[in-house]
């Protein structure tokens, strides 16, 4: 994760973020006060958590195939420290491929889950179909 200055010639803040394993980016967001949300997918077992949602990530494999948790991590507006960072996901499959913050601060996900047991609050949908794979 990098911040450049607006004219892009300096380079304000640069970090890493991820655990042992891989992360994929989804996307990043940048609230009124300065400090970005960055989401993704991990793999990682280890991935860095702060003031987290859910207690670790639980990403590895399912079968055969390679599973991931949504994360979403808030850095400071100086890119010094996080603020907050969780994974969000259910027993297979699940990643983030974008982010909007509002105006108050509130976060938006979109991406895409396998797990028919996602965490969900009031849904829309109340079970999974697994022949689309909707997305959330």
């Amino acid at each position: 994760v990098a911040h450049l200055s607006a004219n892009g010639s300096t380079l304000e803040a640069s970090t890493y973020l991820g655990g042992s394993s891989d992360e994929e980016i989804g996307g990043i967001a940048v609230d009124a006060t300065g400090q970005a949300v960055i989401t993704g997918g991990s793999y990682s077992y280890d991935f860095p958590m702060v003031n987290a949602y859910q207690a670790e990530c639980r990403g590895g494999y399912w079968g055969e195939s390679p599973a991931a948790d949504v994360f979403v991590t808030g850095y400071t507006a100086d890119g010094s420290s996080l603020r907050y960072s969780t994974c969000l996901g259910g027993s297979t499959h699940d990643s983030s491929t974008d982010v909007a913050v509002d105006a108050s601060g509130i976060i938006y996900l979109t991406g895409v889950t396998e797990s028919p047991d996602f965490p969900v609050v009031q849904p829309q949908q109340h079970l999974l179909n697994h022949t689309n794979y909707p997305e959330f």
